[in-house]
């Protein structure tokens, strides 16, 4: 939530922030085109993002994470792997995408693997909203929170739509 934080500490900034925090989904063009020119021209002091810290700790919750569905996949089957692409999308979704990329296809098929990832996106874009409400506040909370309800709301669409694999 480095970006919620961001916008926090700089709120004259706040757009370009949602902007940054969006990149990662659709969402982004919509707030990209509402920065002015001399809002994104403001100089900011930014730490590295690549701190060792960080890569550590995703490195233990991508072993978690690859562990924890290869013990539900084998128990529960596609229901195990469900429960836990949503337990782990409340943090991260890379573990669990790459953890169904690495999952024996013999016990789940690419239908499953993709519900489970697309259940971990909209748990990890309701919790990013619920934390950048507490952090970012209330400006940064809403148009986080309308974006994300937008994708999710077009990926259970597309979902509905697409013909299944």
């Amino acid at each position: 939530m480095t970006m919620a934080r961001l916008a926090r500490e700089h709120p004259e900034q706040q757009r370009l922030f949602v902007a940054g925090a969006l990149f990662a989904s659709a969402g982004a063009v919509f707030m990209w085109r509402a920065i002015s020119e001399t809002e994104s021209e403001k100089s900011l002091d930014l730490k590295n993002p690549l701190d060792l810290v960080a890569v550590l700790k995703f490195g233990i919750l991508l072993t978690v994470v690859a562990a924890l569905a290869k013990l539900a996949t084998n128990l529960a089957g596609s229901a195990g792997t469900y429960s836990i692409a949503a337990l782990a999308g409340i943090a991260d979704v890379d573990a669990i995408t790459l953890s169904m990329a690495r999952l024996d296809r013999g016990r789940l098929g690419p239908e499953a693997a993709a519900i489970a990832i697309g259940i971990a996106v909209a748990v990890n874009m309701v919790s990013k909203s619920i934390l950048s409400w507490w952090t970012g506040g209330g400006g940064f909370g809403w148009r986080l929170s309308l974006a994300s309800t937008l994708a999710i709301a077009s990926g259970g669409l597309a979902l509905l739509l697409v013909p299944t694999l």
